[in-house]
């Protein structure tokens, strides 16, 4: 029996666990679950706008799993993805703010490669301490959700007043910034269906090729399975651990402007880490193994929370 089969028969066996215990309780109250069940499809999947939203959701969630995944196969359990997003939500979406004329074309390249640095930066850091002072890069990425958080907080609260609705809250980024579009709207009716879910995509057959076909991807799984013997056979472990998280910051600040720029369009106060890079670390982390084809199937289920909410 493959790894493949039982991978997803225990998934089978979790979702039915529990859908049977979400209608024990329903039904306990004296509710119809059945009927719980068809508005929650319905919504989902009844109507144009319902699917659009999935989609929607869908983008960020994909690229902070592709983000855990590469951490993953380094052998690196990288928490630090709601700061990572985070990070790149705030830098993207104050490039925006900051120049409201610059050309479409030219803004959706700077603003992609801005949260590029920004979650790259944020994800270096704990790859350089864990490289060469051996610390725990749980405690340490936890760490740097809070360290974002505030310094990110402290960062909104400087803007210029030009470009504030309120003391915690931005204007919306302009037209040439936003990553939504009118025949995206007009196709998934009226939904804010975004680039982004196409920014995701790419992103999956990228991060394929390269722990795939390259030398850099071999290099990442071996340090993954063994870092001493990887060492051994000439391979920096240090130098694929950094790399690593750099590659999954960056991915996670990508993530974080997707969710900024395509779903809210502006910047705000958060009261607490990102839920979509929890969220984003759930996708990956269902499926263990194969991450790269998990990013794309769980995410499914996580976007029915966020249509409801709309």
């Amino acid at each position: 029996m493959s790894k493949n089969y039982n991978k997803f028969r225990f998934l089978d066996f979790c979702l039915s666990g529990n859908l049977t215990r979400s209608h024990c309780h329903v039904g306990f109250f004296g509710y119809d679950a059945i009927w719980g069940y068809e508005e929650l499809f319905y919504t989902a999947f009844g109507s144009l706008r319902g699917i659009g939203e999935i989609f929607r959701a869908m983008g960020p969630l994909i690229l902070i799993a592709l983000g855990f995944a590469v951490a993953s196969r380094a052998g690196f359990f990288n928490v630090g993805l709601p700061g990572q997003a985070l990070a790149g939500w705030v830098f993207s979406a104050w490039f925006a703010l900051s120049n409201p004329d610059m050309p479409r074309p030219l803004m959706i390249i700077c603003t992609i490669l801005i949260a590029l640095v920004a979650g790259g930066i944020v994800g270096a850091i704990p790859g350089v301490l864990r490289a060469y002072l051996g610390t725990s890069e749980v405690i340490v990425t936890i760490m740097m959700n809070y360290i974002v958080l505030y310094v990110g907080n402290a960062f909104i609260h400087l803007f210029p007043k030009e470009i504030m609705q309120s003391t915690d809250s931005s204007i919306r980024v302009g037209a040439n910034a936003t990553y939504q579009t009118p025949w995206l709207a007009e196709l998934t009716g009226n939904s804010r269906m975004n680039i982004g879910i196409f920014f995701a995509i790419i992103a999956v057959g990228l991060i394929w090729f390269l722990l795939k076909k390259t030398t850099l991807g071999f290099e990442i799984r071996a340090v993954g399975l063994n870092p001493n013997a990887s060492e051994y056979a000439g391979i920096s472990a240090k130098r694929t651990i950094i790399l690593s998280m750099i590659i999954s910051g960056a991915l996670a600040g990508l993530g974080g402007a997707v969710e900024g720029l395509g779903t809210f369009q502006n910047v705000y106060v958060q009261g607490s880490s990102l839920a979509v890079g929890f969220n984003g670390m759930a996708v990956s982390f269902a499926l263990q193994t194969h991450q790269l084809e998990s990013s794309l199937q769980p995410s499914c289920l996580l976007c029915f929370k966020s249509v409801l909410q709309v």
